[in-house]
């Protein structure tokens, strides 16, 4: 590379890396909503909460990288054409084309980062931070009641037959009190 073509590449890559840098930031923020309610209401190490973060930034790249490049060719050329600097260069022999070649291959780049954010980064990503919220969200389950049956934490044991009456009696999905062993019979809540 020439040393036009360093110079060119440079004035890119600062405003590029600057732009995308505040997209993503933008739009980070937009999807990661339920990552901080999931900071508040949950029980979740520092950590795993922090890995989310880090898992919600692939997909956003795909849609910043192309606005970062957008930013830094614009912004780096106006630069050079607003301080005289395009105007020098053709002053001193210099083609106008000598710009285009950085400009292509920062491109091209920036494509190759898109893509394999796109193809490989946000599947993984995506199944990752889902796999953890499905943990997270397990482990604020107290119980797990299988179908038709409850349990009571009395007598530490299931009884079927309760739940099968609860559905019988219209009481599905309405609170149960259970009573220990040798009374009368489960206390059943009346409906609201």
């Amino acid at each position: 590379m020439r040393i036009i073509s360093r110079y060119v590449f440079r004035e890119i890559v600062a405003s590029a890396l600057l732009g995308t840098l505040l997209a993503t930031f933008v739009i980070f923020l937009q999807r990661v909503d339920r990552y901080f309610e999931l900071l508040v209401r949950s029980s979740a190490k520092l950590e795993t909460v922090g890995w989310l973060f880090a898992l919600a930034l692939p997909p956003v790249l795909p849609l910043t990288v192309p606005f970062g490049v957008l930013v830094g060719i614009l912004i780096g050329l106006g630069r050079m054409s607003t301080d005289g600097e395009i105007t020098a260069m053709r002053a001193a022999g210099v083609s106008s084309r000598a710009v285009i070649p950085p400009v292509i291959t920062f491109a091209l780049l920036a494509m190759l980062v898109a893509g394999a954010s796109s193809l490989w980064l946000t599947p993984r990503a995506i199944r990752q931070s889902i796999a953890i919220l499905n943990k997270l969200d397990a482990e604020q389950l107290t119980v797990r009641v299988p179908s038709q049956q409850f349990v009571t934490w009395i007598d530490g044991g299931f009884r079927p037959a309760i739940a099968e009456a609860m559905r019988q009696a219209g009481f599905e999905g309405k609170r149960l009190v259970l009573q220990p062993p040798g009374t009368a019979g489960p206390n059943v809540a009346r409906r609201a």
